[in-house]
């Protein structure tokens, strides 16, 4: 029998016992005994049992027919195109570029030494026309406005955001904000009036008040803990959908343990309109960052060991910050292959 294997096979061997292979095309992810894998690789086919050699050829690992890959390609990616074309419009609007804190590991720090540019009236009622006539061109509602920045809760832009926020309501589209919630008891009052349409507002605490107030700084130095943490109050109080953003590394991850304690003392976890997840401190871009961004695997295997001790974090942290991780979690609980 003649097979052809797929470019897209990634395998790495566990032990001498089992390998585990993946396809990245498919999205096909199993445990192969190594014996067996090792033929495959060898191209003995013919001492492959039946059994196994069938599912890899099911799988898309390997192919009788050299052109069904490429076939499977196309399908693919016009499916693909088809679901992207499907997807609910998304807008994004930037109120400033401006920020009042100096985080450690922002990748944004180019823009703090720039021109700092607010939106004005003119700009914010172009961009408001842009979308109206971008969804009427593709025939598609406006599903979803996030406002970003710089930091779009500045008092200086409350204006601004109030007219985006009444926008957003017009055209029943949901509303994100990423803020660090610095100055979100300023925008309560207009914020608790569109909260049905809030999907998230994602607000950043990094730690217990000792480790944030190093990483999450004003310009002059001072801390922030205190002034978010008093932003989570007041956002539950009124009942809005708040994300609380954990960015993660090797300078405060071993404090996960107290950062939930001090969330269970003040009765957030729990709460319905509470989420909380951990995130990466990734790269975004070439600037220099106070910490080095270590590989994946090294967090994981830090994290791993503080949920051996503190189980309750697993229940609620999870792994959701690490995709393959997670793809692996979700295919062996009966997820589909997930595309490419």
């Amino acid at each position: 029998m003649k097979l052809w294997p797929s470019k897209y096979n990634y395998w790495h061997r566990l032990d001498s016992g089992y390998t585990f292979i993946n396809n990245f095309l498919t999205g096909a992810l199993d445990f192969l005994e190594s014996k067996t894998w090792d033929l495959m690789l060898g191209k003995k086919f013919k001492e492959v049992d039946s059994n196994p050699l069938s599912n890899l050829i099911e799988r898309g690992y390997y192919y009788k027919d050299p052109d069904k890959e490429k076939k499977l390609f196309t399908e693919l990616f016009k499916n693909f195109s088809i679901k992207a074309n499907d997807r609910p419009v998304r807008y994004v609007i930037c109120p400033t570029y401006s920020c009042n804190l100096n985080c450690t590991y922002c990748f944004e720090k180019d823009t703090l030494s720039g021109n700092k540019k607010d939106m004005d009236e003119g700009l914010l009622k172009a961009s408001l026309e842009s979308m109206k006539t971008i969804s009427k061109k593709i025939n598609k509602d406006i599903h979803s406005i996030e406002l970003f920045g710089g930091e779009p809760l500045l008092p200086k832009n409350k204006n601004i955001v109030r007219k985006i926020l009444e926008f957003a309501v017009e055209k029943d589209a949901k509303i994100t904000i990423v803020t660090n919630g610095v100055f979100v008891g300023d925008f309560v009052d207009i914020l608790g009036p569109v909260k049905d349409n809030i999907e998230m507002l994602q607000i950043t605490i990094d730690g217990p008040e000792s480790i944030h107030d190093k990483r999450r700084i004003h310009f002059s130095g001072k801390g922030s803990f205190t002034e978010i943490s008093k932003s989570i109050d007041d956002l539950l109080e009124n009942k809005i959908n708040t994300n609380a953003r954990i960015n993660i590394d090797m300078e405060n991850i071993e404090y996960l343990p107290e950062i939930y304690d001090y969330m269970m003392k003040k009765d957030w976890i729990g709460h319905p309109s509470f989420k909380v997840k951990p995130s990466l401190v990734t790269d975004h871009s070439t600037l220099e960052y106070i910490h080095p961004v270590i590989e994946e695997e090294k967090l994981l295997e830090r994290l791993i060991s503080i949920y051996d001790t503190n189980s309750e974090l697993e229940k609620l942290f999870g792994f959701y910050s690490f995709k393959p991780l997670r793809h692996i979690q979700e295919v062996l609980n009966g997820a589909p292959n997930v595309s490419p």
